[in-house]
């Protein structure tokens, strides 16, 4: 079987799943909070929009970057939607968060069948692998077959894997963990062991850990 890749596999409406990074500006703190906070609020108001992950990458080195989620209801409806000025208007507001001399910013969307929203989770993990489309069903089965022998410490709460809307030839995985602690004990053993077994066919691969969560209206 090809992509996409759900674990655990559920029935369900799917979803539309962003994924975004961007190294913070420097305002301060406060204002960043309320300038995310007032974007957030209105887009949990658009009719596509189902939920929001938000926090930062885990390591020390890149806090000053932050990792948004956002599930929408569908591919098809945020391609309608997003031209309207609704969604237009907040981007203006955005790039206030964003820092303008080294932005690092990185987008991807990915269409998953299924949860209609991310679960909540103690850690993330954001996989992003480089495999050309003839070898994608290859790499579709091992990434498969890697998620179903994943047991105890090393059991994500979820694994969701697709191709990116924005680049075919990136396969984007997306999956939480207990904890930092379960995500390091998976980076450290069985992730190594998949990029052995993956090594002919993706040419490369970045990730990273991120802390996230869900936001609310109360923030």
């Amino acid at each position: 079987m090809a992509f996409p890749i759900t674990y655990p596999a559920v029935s369900g409406p799917g979803r539309l799943l962003e994924i975004c990074s961007f190294r913070r500006s420097s305002i301060p703190e406060s204002r960043y909070d309320e300038v995310f906070n007032g974007i957030t609020a209105k887009t949990s108001q658009f009719p596509i929009a189902r939920q929001t992950l938000s926090g930062r990458k885990a390591s020390k080195e890149e806090r000053d970057i932050t990792v948004l989620i956002a599930d929408w209801t569908s591919a098809d409806e945020k391609d309608i939607f997003e031209p309207g000025p609704e969604y237009q208007g907040i981007k203006p507001a955005f790039g206030e968060l964003v820092n303008a001399g080294n932005p690092t910013f990185a987008c991807h969307h990915i269409i998953l069948p299924g949860l209609g929203v991310t679960p909540e989770a103690g850690r993330y993990v954001a996989e992003f692998f480089s495999v050309s489309g003839l070898k994608q069903g290859e790499f579709a089965e091992k990434l498969r077959e890697h998620v179903e022998s994943l047991v105890g410490d090393t059991m994500p709460i979820f694994f969701h894997a697709a191709p990116s809307r924005e680049n075919a030839e990136v396969v984007v995985a997306v999956s939480g963990w207990k904890s930092g602690v379960n995500a390091g004990a998976y980076m450290a053993g069985d992730f190594k062991k998949l990029q052995e077994t993956t090594r002919p066919i993706c040419t490369e691969v970045v990730i990273y850990q991120a802390d996230m969560k869900k936001w609310e209206a109360s923030q």
